[in-house]
């Protein structure tokens, strides 16, 4: 009796699942391999696993997160099916080839850590308090304490660059995007949207040390000024990390910095910063290897340790400046004093 009842709850079980599987959109294919369209635009074909067991374990397709629905289309030989796809939602249906049923399923990537509710409050609560200090503060601010960000901010980069590369777990810094270390669904995600906020946020400090380096020494401060683009790009890919459709939007920005480091070479012209020009140079030959990724191979097999070569640059060329900053700044300092210096020893 009792193994009647369990063989009538394997039997009512299975059935429940074949209608289930029956209610489901189905995409009819004479191959395993089936074409897919977003938004109309193709993005490659779809590999169904044959090791699948036909009707069980749903393969996956998550797409980039988007504000809006997006438009999926599967495309077989013979057969095509649509969806509306929204953000946080998920739509199953079968693909049926050779009267063998795969479950499928299309989902878009989850929310990014900076995009929920409260910590947004958090963070921007924190950012607009830091932002009004300084307002009101930026002119006490000492120069020197300011230029030291040009050392901290690169060198942070690099630390959490290496820790994030520890956490994510399955990560090669000579083969992967630095951005993959923030994507959204890793275990490195919380911590690098975090960090590159805390190293954007000195780099601006940088900025302004730079900045009011330059006043004093009566150069042009442009230069410098570009180093906020990259600022940008480190707040741009902590709220929208990769797998969010708008984390390329910004990708040519940093280039901007090629520019402020080029112009410096020349428009730098005073004998004491011939050692910033000199490193400038150093500094722009190594981002530019950056554009080396226009060759497949080294794009594809190695456009990690391309990246790095243009931190690498950044980090060259911000830290070696801050230093001769303000190596001048004290010289500048004790040059200022020798006059007062004399007048005191007459009087004495």
């Amino acid at each position: 009796m009792i193994k009647k009842t369990f063989l009538l709850i394997i039997f009512i079980a299975f059935n429940q699942i074949i209608f289930a599987q029956q209610k489901l959109p189905v995409l009819k294919s004479d191959s395993l391999i089936v074409n897919i369209k977003i938004n109309d635009q193709s993005v490659g074909a779809w590999q169904i696993n044959a090791d699948t067991k036909p009707g069980k374990d749903a393969e996956v397709f998550t797409i980039e997160r988007s504000f809006d629905a997006q438009k999926v289309s599967y495309i077989s030989n013979n057969d095509s099916i649509s969806f509306n796809v929204n953000p946080d939602e998920k739509y199953d249906f079968i693909i049926l080839v050779n009267n063998k049923s795969f479950l499928t399923e299309v989902a878009t990537a989850p929310e990014p850590v900076f995009q929920h509710k409260n910590i947004i409050i958090i963070v921007g609560s924190l950012l607009i308090i830091i932002a009004l200090i300084t307002f009101i503060k930026i002119k006490s601010l000492q120069t020197k304490l300011l230029l030291y960000f040009g050392i901290i901010s690169p060198l942070l980069f690099w630390v959490i660059t290496i820790i994030g590369g520890f956490i994510h777990g399955n990560y090669n810094h000579l083969h992967n995007d630095v951005s993959e270390l923030g994507a959204i669904g890793t275990k490195s995600e919380m911590f690098m949207s975090a960090t590159e906020t805390l190293v954007a946020v000195c780099s601006i400090f940088s900025i302004i040390g730079f900045y009011k380096a330059c006043k004093q020494f009566g150069i042009n401060a442009f230069p410098v000024l570009t180093i906020l683009a990259l600022s940008i790009s480190m707040f741009w890919a902590a709220i929208f990390p990769m797998h969010h459709v708008m984390h390329a939007t910004l990708g040519p920005i940093p280039f901007i910095l090629y520019a402020g480091v080029l112009l410096s070479i020349f428009i730098w012209r005073k004998k004491s910063l011939f050692p910033v020009r000199i490193i400038s140079l150093i500094s722009f030959v190594l981002m530019i290897l950056l554009l080396l990724r226009i060759i497949p191979d080294l794009r594809n097999n190695y456009e990690g340790m391309l990246q790095r070569f243009f931190y690498l640059g950044w980090t060259l060329w911000s830290v070696s400046s801050s230093i001769i900053f303000l190596q001048l700044l004290e010289r500048k300092i004790m040059l200022n004093e020798k006059p007062i210096n004399k007048i005191v020893e007459r009087f004495l």
